[in-house]
C-alpha cells in the first residue's frame, strides 16, 4: 500500500484483557516487521516529550526494562488518529527511522499500525499532506443524534 507515494505496511492488533494500567494489544494480522505484542501505556512525564498522552511500547524482548522502542503518540485532524516517529536498530545495530500512523477503533479494542519503515517526513509541510492524504483502514466516523455513521 501508498500514501503519496510511499510504501507503508498495516498491522491489525487486537486488545487482551489485562487488570494493569497498561492496554496490551496482540498481531491479528500483517507480516513480522512489527513484534506480536504492543504496548500503550499513559506518558508518566518521565521524559522531555510534550504534546502526547499516551506512549506505544513496542515489546520486542520478554522483559520490559529490555524493550527500547517507545514513541509519543500525538493526535492528528481524525478522530481516534495518532502519529508518531520510531528510532529501532537492524541486524548491524544501525539506526532506523521509521513513521507510523495509529488508528484506535471500536473503543480502542482494535488497534491499527500503518507503518512506513525507514521514512521519516523531511519537513511538517509534507508530513500534513501525508497525514490528510493518508487512507485509514476506517475512515473517519461522525455522530449524529441519530447514533455513529460512516
Amino acid at each position: 500500500m501508498k500514501t503519496c507515494g510511499i510504501k507503508f505496511h498495516r498491522y491489525e492488533y487486537l486488545k487482551v484483557p489485562n487488570r494493569f494500567k497498561y492496554s496490551e494489544y496482540s498481531l491479528k494480522s500483517g507480516d513480522l516487521i512489527l513484534p506480536k505484542t504492543i504496548r500503550i501505556e499513559e506518558n508518566r512525564k518521565f521524559n522531555y516529550g510534550f504534546n502526547f498522552k499516551d506512549f506505544l511500547r513496542l515489546m520486542d524482548h520478554k522483559k520490559v526494562k529490555d524493550c527500547n522502542v517507545k514513541t509519543g503518540l500525538r493526535a492528528i485532524h481524525k478522530e481516534n488518529c495518532f502519529y508518531g516517529d520510531l528510532i529501532q536498530r537492524d541486524q548491524n545495530n544501525d539506526r532506523i527511522k521509521s513513521f507510523i500512523l495509529v488508528q484506535f477503533i471500536n473503543n480502542r479494542q482494535i488497534l491499527i499500525i500503518d507503518y512506513f519503515r525507514g521514512f521519516t517526513p523531511h519537513n511538517a509541510v509534507f508530513k500534513q499532506m501525508l497525514l490528510t492524504e493518508h487512507k485509514f483502514k476506517y475512515q473517519e466516523q461522525t455522530i449524529s443524534k441519530k447514533g455513529i455513521s460512516k
